[in-house]
């Protein structure tokens, strides 16, 4: 857990119900929870699908929707955070490591390092449906 995050009594609780498959964020109905942020990690998705897609329905019922190859970008990140000051649903980030800071990547083997005048091209597609 980062030093960042102060984890509440009933946050702690709340994650051991996730953990445990007692609880889910399948809907983002219980912002009290969410407060300090949640964040989910998906690793290695080449061994998924060669083409991770990620969607999540608005209150309203518009349909936001990423998608990107996992030969490219073989990572992602769920963050979910609800207080005073922010209130954030990123339902996925993709990456190509986790985002644990550069030391983590280079022990992870998942560092990419880019020498100079080299360039290196991520597609992906982002959008409301």
């Amino acid at each position: 857990m980062p030093a960042h995050v102060k984890p509440t009594a009933q946050w702690l609780a709340f994650n051991q119900r996730l953990l445990q498959g007692e609880a889910s964020l399948a809907t983002l109905n219980e912002p009290g929870f969410y407060d300090p942020e949640i964040v989910f990690f998906a690793d290695e998705l080449d061994r998924y699908t060669d083409t991770p897609e990620f969607s999540m329905i608005a209150p309203d019922g518009t349909m936001f929707v990423t998608r990107f190859a996992s030969a490219e970008l073989n990572y992602v990140t769920r963050w979910i955070l609800y207080n005073g000051d922010q209130q954030v649903a990123a339902f996925a980030l993709p990456a190509t490591c986790r985002p644990e800071g550069f030391l983590a990547a280079q022990r992870n083997g998942t560092l990419l390092q880019l020498e100079p005048q080299q360039t290196r091209t991520f597609t992906v597609t982002t959008g409301i449906v």
